[in-house]
């Protein structure tokens, strides 16, 4: 039976649908053969290929996702995709107050994750596939959103449903691989460090942004992340500075004045240090 156009004025018009239309907790977007397009994460990320095929890359990471891919994307990573059939994607944006239920939760899963590293060696870019139940939960979910009903409360829930099935329906061992890029022990502060670094940010600004002394934040930030932040800040740097190398057409110059390079010199350095390379040599390459 079809919904008259009055109730769904109703539907479009409440809060919890226009307080999430312009980044809602999913969305679907669509992508033409053979274009390519740079993406920045605004939020942790899952990514299905819900249909076509695209090649994929930041950092020093290259891979081709096909239909059923899910990938897991971290916030603020700026990434390219190169579209080599017509792709549909769903893009799910995580809440940091959602687990996969009432009873295990993202830091539990990095607790598990922690008790069998040495065995694991997880790879950043480890993919799942979609099997035939999700599958079907995507199908349905397409038509949902295709009638343009983004509710807050629908997508909150939707997205619970997504994270109970991967939960029921893959190894433990699968999860704690394909989250491995976001997990921490402390979910709410990691993601706030994520959300107030920038390329050219400092370990003095981070700590000021989050309200720390300095001796505070940095020792809470091992504690979470494994490593000082200045080392970690350059590892952030690095991998952006890779990708726009490797992706972008932007001259070295440009790269360097925008990655807060002191002069050429220090940028070529830089990758040198980094990557054992030149910035030509990397460009070449790719």
């Amino acid at each position: 039976m079809k919904v008259p156009d009055s109730e769904i004025q109703v539907h479009l018009g409440c809060f919890t649908y226009s307080k999430f239309k312009d980044l809602p907790l999913i969305e679907i977007k669509h992508f033409e053969k053979g274009t390519t397009h740079q993406i920045v994460t605004t939020s942790n990320e899952m990514v299905v290929v819900y249909k076509g095929a695209l090649n994929y890359s930041f950092g020093q990471t290259q891979k081709q996702a096909k239909e059923n891919a899910i990938v897991m994307i971290p916030v603020k990573k700026k990434y390219t995709i190169h579209i080599l059939e017509d792709v549909t994607l769903f893009i799910f944006r995580l809440d940091i107050d959602l687990g996969f239920c009432d009873h295990f939760s993202f830091e539990m899963l990095n607790r598990e994750k922690k008790l069998k590293e040495k065995r694991n060696n997880v790879d950043e870019m480890h993919f799942l596939y979609a099997n035939d139940v999700i599958r079907e939960y995507f199908a349905q979910l397409l038509k949902v959103l295709s009638s343009g009903l983004y509710c807050g409360y629908l997508l909150k829930i939707k997205l619970q449903e997504l994270l109970f099935l991967l939960r029921y329906y893959y190894p433990m061992e699968e999860l704690k691989a394909f989250f491995a890029s976001i997990l921490s022990d402390d979910l709410e502060f990691s993601l706030h460090v994520m959300k107030y670094y920038d390329h050219n940010t400092t370990v003095q600004d981070l700590a000021k942004k989050m309200h720390y002394s300095l001796t505070g934040f940095e020792k809470r930030f091992v504690k979470v992340f494994g490593m000082p932040p200045f080392q970690w800040l350059q590892v952030q740097r690095a991998q952006a500075v890779y990708h726009e190398i490797n992706c972008s057409t932007k001259t070295f110059a440009e790269l360097g004045y925008e990655f807060g390079f002191s002069s050429p010199s220090h940028f070529n350095s830089f990758c040198k240090k980094m990557f054992n390379e030149s910035p030509g040599s990397i460009r070449k390459k790719a």
